[in-house]
């Protein structure tokens, strides 16, 4: 029992579980909704900040109760921070029998300390990667380790966050998967294929969408004629992206299509025969899920998470080094040669079949109960 529920009397009540972490998500909310339906407990979701990956989200018709923390709020491309001393009261109201949290900023630390003077179980759960966390200075190495060594449980959402436990000497026994998901039957949505190529991500320096535009423009040139291009998204090197689609405009078609919301993506998503994801630094990649549940063969940087996970080379794609001519070379043979471009076709939505909001909730579900077993 602990210090929080002394009051209240044991095995009369589901536990109650608090999951903290950064904003509602379209890939997250509908496991967490999906855990309600495979396990009784109460769910408590408390996010740093509102919905902005998908602006339209709306979080009040969840099943589960959401609290949204004040204080401060900054993020760049890849990270976030956040600090808000108030979770300590929040915590002290809800008084969760499991808490779990999903980094190191400093909301997530005190939180974890909140944990730890209660005797409250703690799960931590990532969805980054042993390749992604390799440049951490020590100090960050040394909270990861405080945190993980005191963790009844963890999740991750891949293998190589499964890496990152191992490296920091978790028990198997203590450790889960609740996979990155998309609806994926809401993107096995098929129409006259009439784009050659489609890059959907942030237009900003590490995802690489200069490097999108010069493949398909050496595509054109291997294949004799002009290529089409959609790219989706938003960023800051959109002015440089539609000055040179306008130097390559002889060879390449480019629709600059924007945002979408996520209602609107399985119909761009449906028109296109390849997609393009060239990012050089990507815990995972959820553009890879929609565009194999889509069924796309899909070209893929080295860096992304999802790459030999999802995107398997050879099987439903191309994991490759970024060198525009050897994309270009494998662009084309899947543009002109029908049988493999089926194949891989076939191999994505097979694939992608593995990563579904059940069998994370699965995972998490797993998590929780091995976290109620052990000690606080």
């Amino acid at each position: 029992m602990t210090r929080a529920q002394a009051s209240e009397p044991a095995g009369e009540r589901a536990p109650r579980v608090v999951v903290l972490t950064n904003t509602p998500v379209p890939y997250r909310s509908p496991m967490y909704a999906e855990v309600l339906r495979q396990h009784r407990m109460e769910l408590h979701l408390v996010y740093c900040t509102g919905a902005y990956i998908d602006k339209t989200q709306d979080e009040s018709q969840q099943p589960y109760a959401v609290h949204y923390l004040g204080g401060r709020y900054l993020a760049w491309d890849k990270r976030f921070l956040h600090a808000d001393a108030g979770i300590w009261t929040l915590l002290d109201g809800l008084r969760p029998d499991v808490l779990v949290t999903t980094g190191y900023v400093p909301t997530y630390l005190l939180a974890f300390a909140w944990a730890r003077w209660h005797r409250v179980r703690h799960v931590a759960m990532t969805d980054g990667t042993l390749r992604q966390e390799a440049s951490l200075t020590w100090l960050h190495r040394l909270l990861r380790r405080w945190v993980l060594r005191r963790s009844a449980a963890c999740i991750g959402a891949s293998r190589g966050s499964l890496q990152i436990f191992e490296a920091f000497g978790v028990p198997p026994s203590q450790c889960f998967v609740a996979g990155l998901c998309v609806d994926n039957a809401r993107f096995a949505h098929e129409s006259d294929r009439t784009t050659d190529l489609l890059y959907s991500s942030r237009l900003v320096p590490h995802k690489n969408p200069v490097f999108a535009l010069q493949v398909a423009e050496r595509t054109a040139r291997l294949l004799g004629r002009r290529v089409s291009l959609d790219v989706l998204g938003e960023g800051e090197l959109l002015p440089e992206l539609q000055r040179q689609a306008g130097v390559l405009a002889e060879w390449v078609e480019v629709r600059f299509l924007g945002y979408r919301p996520q209602a609107e993506l399985p119909r761009h998503y449906g028109q296109a025969r390849l997609f393009l994801f060239p990012t050089s630094w990507e815990p995972w990649g959820l553009v890879a899920n929609e565009a194999c549940a889509a069924g796309l063969p899909v070209l893929i940087g080295e860096a992304a998470g999802s790459a030999n996970e999802l995107v398997i080379d050879g099987e439903n794609g191309c994991v490759l080094p970024l060198d525009a001519d050897l994309w270009a070379s494998h662009c084309a043979r899947l543009l002109t040669d029908a049988a493999l471009w089926a194949r891989c076709s076939r191999r994505s939505r097979e694939l992608v079949g593995g990563w579904s909001f059940q069998r994370a909730a699965a995972g998490f579900c797993a998590a929780i109960d091995r976290a109620m077993m052990g000690r606080a």
